[in-house]
C-alpha cells in the first residue's frame, strides 16, 4: 500500500491548511511551485484517508499568477471550499492582488472559481458557510479613502 503521494518535486508554501472531513478523511490545502520551479504558485487541494492514501487532487493550472489558499472548510453538502489571494504577477496598477473563493465537489471535480475586488488589493482569509448556502468571506480590502464592504 502506497502510504502518500505526496509529490516530491514540488514545494508546499503559504498558509497551507490541514482538516479533517466528516469521513474522517483529511483535506490538505496550500500553494505549490509549478515542476520546473518557475515562480509562480498554484493552488493545490488533496484528500487523503487517513491512512495518507491519496484519494483526490486538484492542481489549478493558472501559469500567470500566485494563488495562495488561506483558508478551507468543508460545506455542508460535502463540497470543499477555499479562500485565498491572488497576486497577479504583472499588476496593470496598485490592484496587485485579489481575494478568491474556490469550490470543488467532495470528489475534488471543480465547481467554481470566483475573484472578488473591493480595493485596491483584497486578501481573502478567511471563509465560512452561511445558512442559505452562501459563503462569507472575511478579506482586508486595501484602500486609498472611504469605506469597503466586502460582501460575497
Amino acid at each position: 500500500m502506497n502510504k502518500t503521494n505526496f509529490d516530491t518535486v514540488r514545494c508546499y508554501f503559504g498558509f497551507t491548511q490541514l482538516i479533517k472531513a466528516e469521513d474522517e478523511n483529511l483535506i490538505l490545502g496550500s500553494a505549490i511551485s509549478s515542476a520546473d520551479h518557475d515562480s509562480h504558485l498554484r493552488v493545490y487541494l488533496q484528500k487523503l484517508s487517513y491512512t495518507m492514501d491519496t484519494l483526490w487532487s486538484y492542481y489549478n493550472s493558472d501559469s500567470v499568477n500566485f494563488d495562495i489558499i488561506t483558508n478551507v472548510i468543508e460545506a455542508s453538502d460535502g463540497s470543499i471550499v477555499a479562500s485565498g489571494i491572488r497576486y497577479y504577477a504583472s499588476p496593470t496598477s496598485d490592484d496587485d492582488a485579489d481575494a478568491f473563493v474556490l469550490k470543488l465537489t467532495s470528489e475534488g471535480a471543480f465547481v467554481f472559481f470566483n475573484l472578488y475586488n473591493e480595493g485596491l488589493s483584497d486578501y481573502g482569509n478567511f471563509i465560512s458557510e452561511t445558512a442559505d448556502g452562501g459563503y462569507f468571506v472575511g478579506a482586508i480590502p486595501i484602500v486609498l479613502e472611504g469605506v469597503v464592504s466586502f460582501i460575497c
